[in-house]
């Protein structure tokens, strides 16, 4: 079954927690995920030298969504790209999300034996380098939606749900 958005949809409602800053990519992620039938929550890694009002524009977007937001303090903390993961990788076990997901613009592939990252399906939005510290157990749960999708794709479905940057 399609979602309205054209994308598969689930049948069992798999849980799920994004990583939402309020920004575009993110809340592109949490809709399409919504869509393929994820029961999805949200948090926002808040750390030190963010933005006062970053707290304020993830609750917003949050609402927009109709998703509950978390907010994961670090702020003694400069940002970390792993650290973050690794926060977002705790609250999902306390909240029993089987899953993590974030709106970079990356693949996870998986075998037998190991998860690898990927370069996007579209190159012009590569993030890989900013998650090549992940380890196999964050890898082996990570969900990258945008990876299959180029920024133009993101910013038209941004517009349809309205939250375009």
């Amino acid at each position: 079954m399609d979602g309205a958005l054209g994308f598969n949809t689930f049948e069992k409602q798999d849980k799920v927690l994004v990583g939402l800053n309020g920004g575009m990519d993110a809340a592109v992620t949490v809709r399409i995920l919504q869509e393929q039938g994820f029961a999805v929550q949200a948090a926002l890694v808040h750390f030190a030298g963010m933005a006062d009002d970053a707290v304020e524009t993830a609750q917003n977007a949050a609402k927009a969504l109709d998703v509950t937001l978390h907010v994961i303090e670090a702020a003694d903390t400069a940002a970390d790209e792993l650290l973050k993961f690794q926060l977002l990788m705790q609250t999902a076990d306390k909240l029993d999300c089987r899953f993590i997901s974030t709106g970079h613009y990356a693949r996870v592939e998986q075998d037998a034996d190991e998860c690898r990252l990927c370069a996007p399906e579209r190159a012009e939005c590569d993030q890989t380098a900013l998650l090549e510290v992940l380890p196999q157990e964050i890898l082996a749960r990570l969900i990258l939606p945008l990876g299959e999708f180029d920024k133009e794709s993101v910013q038209e479905i941004a517009q349809d749900i309205g939250c375009a940057e």
